[in-house]
């Protein structure tokens, strides 16, 4: 289907009851579009809601986890160290190997 040589309007954006575009980015505006429901509170927007499951209000939830320093050292086959990434925090719970993985994945060239 051949295109017409005059350029579209662009759709009228909509909004989603709290100010913000129905997208939740607004205007370029500061704010996220987010609005956590309180209880027996309706939402006045079309679209989507998530529940908060995992997280309190609050409560930021890297401060629920137990973090400790690391190293993060890859060596060759020779034993010749080829990622070497010190002063890491990750979490306690996670093993040698997946500070490792993603160090090398993530902070490489970044420090």
């Amino acid at each position: 289907m051949a295109r017409s040589a005059t350029p579209q309007q662009a759709p009228a954006k909509h909004s989603n009851g709290n100010g913000h575009a129905a997208n939740g980015h607004g205007n370029g505006a500061k704010g996220s579009g987010y609005h956590q429901l309180q209880a027996g509170e309706k939402r006045t927007w079309k679209g989507l809601s998530i529940e908060r499951r995992y997280t309190r209000a609050g409560t930021d939830p890297y401060d629920t986890v137990e973090w400790e320093t690391r190293e993060a050292v890859i060596t060759n086959e020779h034993g010749k160290s080829v990622f070497e990434q010190k002063g890491l925090d990750f979490p306690k719970a996670w093993s040698q190997l997946a500070t490792q993985v993603t160090a090398s994945k993530y902070f490489r060239g970044h420090l």
